[in-house]
């Protein structure tokens, strides 16, 4: 944390003086306002004493504090969080000590309060405090000024602040003064409005609003607060302001927690008769206090208090501000004042409204005891109950001054209600329903359990009912309710409403509860009247109706009487009887307008729209509707409500059994035409029809029954001889279950001679039992208690009576009654009848007598449809034995059979669908088929798991499935389309043996349980002849399969013989493979073992976009198997192995699961693998294995031949390629004619001839050798078979000769011996030697003079020094002075000498220092203009700004020279160079450009290259790249160049700039002036003495080392005496460098200067030349000396240099 600058933030950067400051405090103290008076004060004060903290704090301000800075952690704010001294509790002792008072350092003392060593953790270490008094001494306030540094303020700083400290009072007292006499005035305007406005009052919501608000303006807080107890109109007990503080939950939260005697502390007043809390989150000493700071957040409150009830609070009025603290003495003057005149004013204000409540109450009372004893002398004088109850209910209505009026008695289990009185000015009495909802039932309750009451206004109320929705909806707002009881336990209910909110009180609802008592017993005998009337009406209407039955009479004659008396009796406009007879609905008598006789017959009928409704009825029993239009309706009473019904009565007729027999209905135009009470007439009067439909319902099953018995006599003698058991079975029981109205019919025959029970038609819920239809008779339940019992009964109401063997079978079949009758044929047992009902109702005897009466018909028809069905299935199997045999004549495949049979299958069953399919492996292939199921045809393939569905071929040959829908259906997706086609029933038979099945037969067909098992067995034995059809032609096509195989092995085998290319071989035989295997993909790998890898040599698919890896690991090839065991295999479904590659993957995507693979082996090695994948599982055979082995082996030694000759073919290749293209000469010529026989087109080039001369010529005719040595050369390399030349020369066309190194082989060529000649031109070479071996000479010259300056600089070094010393001595005479002074002039002439040996010897040294690289640019170009002639243009682009970098200017022009020359030399005939400088970031770069023919890739590459040059040979040294680099390189830079051939050639020299020597030292580092002795290292001891002597001349104290190591040695025993070290760079043993590190390392600022004979900067690295403090070279004067010690920081000598 920084201190303020100078000046402070008031004055812009001038530090005050006491005088600026005193004059800032008055001009602070002028302005207007405080705040920004004490604001601008603080602030002068913290930039007056240099301050980090300033405060000043007024105790009866408020905001209290002022600091600067102002916000930040270091402010009054946060270093006071409660706002002021107060939160801090030793603090406001602390400032208040008498005088100023001074802390050197705070952290050292002992005792600090929470906001110093806030401070202190913050920085602040200094503190100064001083009071402010008024001008009577009262405390005004106080000042503190901090800062960060210990000791930073003295006395006399105290003093003056104590001077400003009594300025600043002379303001702030006025100020303050002032300012509390405009607070106290406008708090006397404020409560003066407020007095008025409570002297006026007469509401009391009104004054307490405007006394909050009034409070809260005046005392500018944050929140007012107002609470009292007792009742306010319309308004919370607890109020604030502004209202939006707290919600209307939290009001009355408020008020409830003032209720509490904790708060009773409020109640004791601090100061002038209020309390004070000034910091609620530290405080809240009661409950309405932590609350108020809990829902606000607000932390100082002040109450005033005025009443005390209970022990606890009950009226009085807060304030609440946001900052913590007190509140001022006119603030709570006023607050007490005001709490006084409000309470005063409340109690003056209700005990005036209680008085005018009590006289209206009283006036109220005596009207409603009138209107009481009119209402009941109206009632004593009238036995009409409809008429006296509405007379009730209309002085209700007026007495009361309601809207709406309405009382009744209620039926809570039925939930209706009768509707006694009703008056009203706001509803209909028909829009009243009589019957009531649960919602309606859950407001009734708390009625009865609460007694009267009294809701103001139910638009604020929820969960009344539907009642009180609909009167909401007709603007009823208040509600009195009264309940009441009758004597015998009936509740009822008087209601009464008004529009008007809040129009009935206490008064009210206790005059209407009085009249309840009366009110009920006029009720009661009043009913009783009206019943008494209408029990007599009923009964004479029972009397007329029983009347009717006299002899001959019908329902329909007793049912019309029984209709018009209702409807009179009832007041009805409709009345209908409508029985069941015989299954159908009959409306037998109407009576009213609503409906014509014709009109209803067309809800007559089994298919009459009522059909479904009148079942319902039946179950729902006696209930009435009072509005159609208000629920739910059935299709009957839609036809109702449009002829105008609304409300209806409806109830069952029973019989003695208590079955229904009937319903009878009246309708009314009225909605709610009747209560309970006439529906329980309505049921007493309908009894009367019991009698009469129980006479007739006798009669009618009498006939019923032998109706029915007829029809089902005449139903088994209409089929004919043809129709089988079933459909006998099957027609019969769907008749029988309909006379009876069962739930179930099951029809089974008893075979004795084969010992079998048939299940021949199993109707109803039976279908859903998965009973087998066959099985032995020892095994049926049914036929041994047949044999027992003719006729057996179940009934779920007396299981026990049933055998045991019928009660299982009924409950397993879920039915519940169940009658059983024996078919008996001429005394035999063959069959049985069995019936069932799941609903409950009994089959009893009639139905028995019904079923004994057609069983023995029945048993004769099946047994003669049971032998013609015999018959004819015998005559059908023979007719499709016949077909079938046919079929087998002369065909090209098993598909032309299987067509045919297939539709003789189809007609033999009568079925919708037949398919014939071959097992192949796991699967079935469809390939003949009949059938209506889309989407199948031959050659559709399914699992052979789908077809057999869990039942094995080998045990269960057939299999049947009677339904589809049932749980043995197939769960496949072949049984889905079966399904989606229609088809229900399906079989099927195994073609072949059990141990060897060849093909399934499947049957299907619409109808459910078509098939039984023994048609299965049937079709099982009609389609075995299809088994010796299917062995005939697989045999041909296996033959057929071996032929094809055949020839393609031959033709395969034909092919690897004719030879040819290894991807050619490989390619041919996988398309052969594929096709002979059926295949869809098939591949040749080639291994390479050394490497671990494979890759592709051939690949035939029919897959596309496959991945094709050009290499991959054996590892991921699955190649370890056919590698360790190299034999053919057969991966049956690849899926299940690990490793898959890519590839792999994307042909299982495909479907290809099958794989065969079989290696190629060449001598024991796998040389490779073909691997052949196809669709499917297991698709390939042992055989195909075998097979692809036997082909694989010609196939790998035709590949391996083909590799061979490839080989081979390569090899010649390679060689003419090699010698087409080499750089040397190659050649042949004969060893006895010396004719040259062939040469490279090299030979003809460096030779100067054409290619077709050089085969004209003769070995001698180009070898500059003497016939002699050519000889002799031929002879040698007859007799060894090789020679080597190297001093050769070689004749060319044009004369002259070229240096050759020759090497000659003896070889076979054509039949006869030849020499091979291989020559390389070595003239250029040989030329670079030389200018190399010139070269090096004189950089051994230029290292030897460079050693040599140096060694001559140290002697000279000792001469100067010497000289300069016995020259500037006081003994010496002028004449001995001139002599010195010769002395030093031969000594500079000798040194001016070695540094013309150094600047010779440059090559190899560098002379470092920072250059601008347009100076060297400029001076290149200087140079090598004169040099470039006139064809040739010059660009140069330079900045304006200099680009400085660390180098050698010397060395760079050359680099630069070499560049831009060459470039001369590329374009003779003109063109143009461009030079360009740039600074990119942190390097230069340099860009040289031409135009010139530009160069190949191969020239480019190798352009940097020591002795490479493409100038002629004498005209370069192909040395200018590559020194050009060296330089580049040594200066850390980069060059590249860029060139094509034709476009031009352009170099980038890329170098760092300059950047300030590393390892400065920074603020606060080790100052070379804090050390006092010199250290001399330098290994030649008279330098050493020289330099001892000058320095000490010059006033140093120097200490000598005569190498590196002693040096470091000195420098670590004691590192800070050192102030500069002087530092021989060129040493024995130790070098200066290491010697520089060494120091260093030691004492990283240690100032080092080197000294050096060689060039200035020679032999040292950039790392120290970069760190050096400075460089003087040798020799050097003592001026020199002196000023390079200056330059590194040595303090100033103790007398001037020289």
């Amino acid at each position: 944390m920084g201190q303020p600058g100078p000046g402070g933030p008031v004055t812009g950067g001038l530090a005050p003086g006491p005088r600026e400051a005193r004059d800032a405090l008055v001009a602070a103290g002028a302005l207007r306002d405080l705040d920004a008076s004490l604001q601008q004060t603080v602030e002068i004060l913290a930039a007056r004493f240099s301050a980090g903290f300033a405060l000043i704090g007024i105790y009866r301000h408020s905001p209290m504090l002022f600091s600067w800075p102002a916000s930040g952690p270091l402010s009054a704010g946060e270093l006071f969080p409660h706002a002021g001294p107060g939160s801090d509790p030793d603090y406001g002792e602390l400032v208040g000590r008498a005088g100023p008072n001074i802390d050197d350092d705070l952290s050292r003392c002992p005792d600090l309060t929470p906001s110093q060593k806030a401070a202190v953790d913050l920085g602040m270490r200094s503190s100064m405090r001083v009071a402010m008094f008024d001008e009577r001494g009262g405390s005004l306030g106080f000042i503190v000024v901090m800062a960060e540094r210990p000791g930073a303020f003295t006395a006399a700083m105290a003093d003056e602040l104590s001077e400003l400290a009594g300025l600043a009072a002379t303001f702030i007292r006025p100020a303050l003064l002032l300012a509390a006499i405009n607070r106290e005035r406008a708090l006397l305007e404020e409560e003066a409005r407020l007095l008025a406005l409570a002297a006026a009052a007469s509401d009391e919501q009104t004054l307490v609003t405007e006394i909050v608000d009034g409070v809260r303006r005046a005392l500018g807080c944050e929140v007012a607060l107002l609470f009292l107890r007792g009742p306010v109109r319309g308004q919370q007990q607890f109020l604030t302001s502004p209202r939006a503080v707290l919600t209307a939950e939290q009001n009355e939260e408020a008020s409830e927690i003032t209720r509490k005697p904790e708060n009773n502390a409020l109640t004791s007043a601090d100061a002038d008769g209020c309390r004070i809390n000034r910091d609620l989150s530290v405080g809240a000493s009661t409950p309405i206090e932590g609350y108020l700071f809990e829902m606000t957040g607000l932390r100082s409150l002040v109450t005033a208090i005025r009443e005390r009830q209970r022990g606890s609070p009950g009226l009085g009025i807060g304030a609440l501000k946001a900052s913590p603290g007190g509140w001022r003495r006119d603030q709570r003057s006023f607050l007490d004042r005001l709490s006084r005149v409000l309470e005063i004013s409340v109690e003056r204000i209700r005990r005036g409204e209680l008085a005018a409540e009590q006289s209206a109450s009283l006036q109220h009372q005596a009207e409603m005891l009138r209107m009481g004893t009119e209402i009941f002398e109206a009632l004593a004088q009238t036995n009409d109950a409809d008429s006296a109850f509405t007379a009730m209910s209309q002085q209700l209505l007026a007495y009361f001054g309601a809207d709406h009026v309405v009382f009744g008695v209620l039926d809570m289990e039925k939930r209706t209600r009768e509707i006694l009185g009703f008056s009203s000015n706001v509803i209909d009495k028909e829009s009243l329903h009589r019957e009531f909802g649960q919602g309606d039932m859950d407001a009734f309750a708390p009625v009865f359990e609460v007694g009267a009451s009294v809701l103001p206004d139910i638009a604020e109320v929820t969960g009344l009912g539907a009642g009180a929705d609909r009167l909401r909806a007709v603007g009823i707002r208040s509600l009195m309710r009264v309940p009441f009881k009758l004597t015998d336990g009936t509740p009822g209910l008087i209601s009464v409403s008004s529009r008007e909110v809040g129009k009935f009180g206490a008064p009210e609802r206790a005059v209407l509860s009085e009249l309840v008592a009366p009110l009920s017993t006029a009720i009661e005998r009043l009913r009783l009247v009206a019943r008494v009337a209408e029990t007599a009406e009923v009964l004479a209407v029972k009397t007329h109706v029983l009347s009717t039955l006299r002899p001959g009479a019908t329902i329909e004659s007793a049912g019309q009487v029984f209709v018009e008396e209702a409807r009179r009796l009832f007041h009805a406009d409709h009345c209908a009887l409508s029985v069941v007879q015989r299954g159908t609905i009959r409306v037998i008598a109407i009576a009213g307008d609503l409906f014509t006789r014709e009109e209803m017959s067309r809800f007559e009928g089994p298919g009459g729209s009522l059909q479904g409704e009148y079942a319902r009825r039946l179950e729902t029993g006696p209930h009435l509707v009072g509005d159609l239009r208000e629920r739910e309706r059935t299709s009957g009473e839609d036809v109702l409500l449009e002829r105008g019904g609304l409300s209806l009565m409806r109830t069952p007729i029973t019989d003695r059994d208590g079955r229904a027999r009937g319903i009878v209905t009246v309708a009314s135009r009225s909605p709610h035409a009747w209560d309970a009470r006439d529906l329980d007439a309505f049921v007493e009067l309908t009894g009367a029809l019991g009698l009469v439909t129980e006479r007739a319902r006798l009669f009618a099953a009498a006939e019923e029954r032998a109706e029915r018995i007829q029809a089902l006599m005449h139903l088994l003698g209409t089929f004919s001889w043809h129709a089988s058991a079933e459909e006998v079975a099957r027609k019969f029981a769907a008749e029988l279950g309909t006379f009876l109205d069962t739930d179930t019919v099951v029809i089974a025959s008893y075979d004795r001679e084969a010992g079998t029970r048939t299940l021949i038609v199993s109707e109803g819920i039976a279908e859903r039992m998965r009973r087998p239809e066959v099985i032995p008779l020892d095994d049926s339940e049914s036929y041994a208690g047949v044999l027992s019992a003719p006729v057996s009964w179940y009934h779920a109401d007396s299981p026990d009576s049933a055998p045991e063997w019928l009660r299982r079978r009924a409950e397993a079949m879920g039915v519940r009654s169940v009658v059983l009758v024996r078919i008996d044929v001429n005394g035999e047992p063959v069959g049985l009848i069995c019936a069932g009902r799941s609903d409950g109702r009994r089959l009893g005897r009639e139905a028995a007598e019904l079923i004994q009466a057609v069983a023995g018909p029945l048993g004769m028809v099946i047994e003669r449809a049971r032998v013609t069905t015999s018959l004819q299935e015998q005559t059908q199997r023979t007719r499709a034995v016949l077909d079938i045999l046919s079929a087998l004549g002369p065909q090209e495949s098993f598909e032309d059979v299987a067509g045919p049979v297939a539709s003789a299958l189809r007609a033999i069953y009568a079925a919708e669908h037949c398919t014939i399919g071959l097992i192949e492996g796991e699967t079935v292939t469809y390939v003949g088929m009949d059938t209506i199921v889309p989407g199948l045809a031959p050659g559709y393939t399914v699992p052979v798991a789908d077809i057999v569905q869990g039942t094995p071929l080998a045990s269960s040959p057939t299999h049947v499935v009677t339904t589809m829908r049932g749980p043995s259906a197939p769960r496949t997706e072949i049984g889905r389309m079966l399904k989606a086609a229609g088809l229900d029933t399906y079989m099927r038979a195994m073609i072949g043996a059990p141990g060897e099945p060849l093909g399934i037969v499947a049957v299907a067909a619409r109808q459910s349980a078509r098939f039984s098992e023994a048609d299965a067995r049937q079709l099982n034995q009609i389609v075995q002849p299809l088994a010796v059809a299917i062995r005939y032609f697989r045999g041909r096509e296996e033959a057929a399969r071996r032929t094809e195989r055949l020839e393609t092995t031959n033709r395969i085998l034909t092919r690897l013989s004719a030879g040819g290319t290894g991807e050619h071989l490989a390619q041919s035989f996988l398309a052969e493979c594929r096709q002979l295997f059926g295949a869809g993909h098939a591949v040749l790998m080639q291994f390479d073992h050394e490497s671990g890898t494979g890759r592709n040599l051939a690949l035939d698919t029919e897959i596309p976009a496959l991945a094709d890896p050009s290499e991959m690991s054996l590892a991921e090839l699955h190649t370890a198997r056919i590698i360790r065991h190299p034999a053919p295999h057969i991966v049956a479904d690849i899926r299940n192995e690990s490793g898959l590659n890519l590839r792999h993957r994307q042909l299982i995507a495909e479907g290809l699961y099958s794989v065969l693979r079989a290696p190629l082996v060449v001598s024991d090695t796998v040389k490779g693998a073909v691997s052949v994948w196809a669709e499917g599982v297991g698709h390939f055979s042992v055989e195909d294995a075998e097979l692809l082995g036997t082909l694989t082996r010609p196939l790998a030694l035709a590949l391996e031949k083909a590799a061979a000759l490839e080989s081979l073919a390569e090899s010649e290749l390679k060689y003419r390629s090699l010698v087409a293209q080499a750089d040397e000469m190659i050649f042949l010529f004969d060893s006895a004619t010396h004719r040259i026989l062939d040469a490279n087109s090299y030979t003809a080039r460096a030779l100067g001839y054409e290619p077709r001369e050089l085969t004209r010529l003769r070995m001698d005719d180009i070898s500059a050798s003497s016939p002699e040595e050519l000889e002799a050369n031929l002879a040698a390399t007859l007799a060894e078979g090789e020679l080597h030349l190297s001093d050769s020369r070689y004749r060319r066309k044009d004369g002259s000769t070229i240096d050759v190194d020759v090497v000659a082989s003896l070889v076979a060529y054509g039949g006869r011996q030849a020499i091979l000649v291989l020559a390389r031109d070595v003239s250029e070479r040989k030329a670079l030697m030389g200018q190399l071996v010139q070269s090096q000479k004189m950089e051994s010259l230029g290292v030897m003079a460079g050693a040599v300056a140096h060694d001559f600089n140290n002697l000279l070094t000792t001469i100067l020094g010497f000289a300069g010393l016995l020259k500037r001595s006081r003994n010496m005479d002028t004449e001995e002075r001139e002599n010195l002074s010769l002395i030093e002039d031969a000594a500079r002439r000798a040194a001016d000498l070695t540094g013309r040996l150094l600047s010779f010897s440059r090559g190899g040294l560098v002379r470092f220092s920072r250059i601008d690289l347009r100076d060297v640019i400029e001076d290149t170009m200087k140079l090598a203009e004169p040099t470039l002639h006139a064809a040739i243009s010059v660009r140069l682009s330079l900045p304006a700004t200099p680009v400085f970098v660390e180098g050698d200017a010397g060395q760079l022009q050359q680099a630069f020279t070499n560049i831009v020359l060459n470039a001369r030399d590329a374009m003779p005939e003109g063109g143009s160079i461009a030079v360009e400088l740039t600074a990119e970031d942190s390097v230069a770069v340099v860009t040289i450009a031409d135009t010139g023919p530009g160069m190949d890739e191969e020239t480019r590459m190798r352009i940097f290259e020591p002795f490479y040059t493409t100038k002629p040979v004498g005209t370069g040294t192909g040395l200018g790249g590559a020194i050009t680099y060296g330089i580049v390189q040594g200066h850390h830079g980069d060059v590249t160049v860029w060139s094509e051939p034709g476009t031009g050639t352009r170099f980038t020299i890329t170098l760092p700039l300059f950047q300030d020597a590393e390892g400065a030292p920074e603020g606060g580092a080790f100052d070379a002036r804090d050390g006092n002795l010199i250290l001399v290292v330098d290994d030649d001891a008279m330098v050493r003495r020289t330099t001892t002597a000058t320095l000490a001349e010059l006033g140093y104290n120097v200490v000598e080392a005569p190498g590196g190591a002693t040096a470091v040695e000195i420098v670590r025993a004691r590192p800070d005496r050192f102030s500069v070290v002087l530092l021989d760079l060129v040493m024995p043993g130790m070098t200066g460098s290491e010697t520089f590190r060494a120091l260093t390392a030691i004492r990283p600022d240690l100032p080092v200067v080197v000294c050096t004979g060689f060039a200035a900067d020679a032999h040292i690295d950039v790392e120290v030349k970069r760190r050096v403090a400075g460089l003087i070279q040798k020799p050097f004067t003592a001026d020199r000396l002196a000023r390079a010690l200056g330059a590194a920081g040595a303090p100033a000598p103790r007398v001037p240099a020289g």
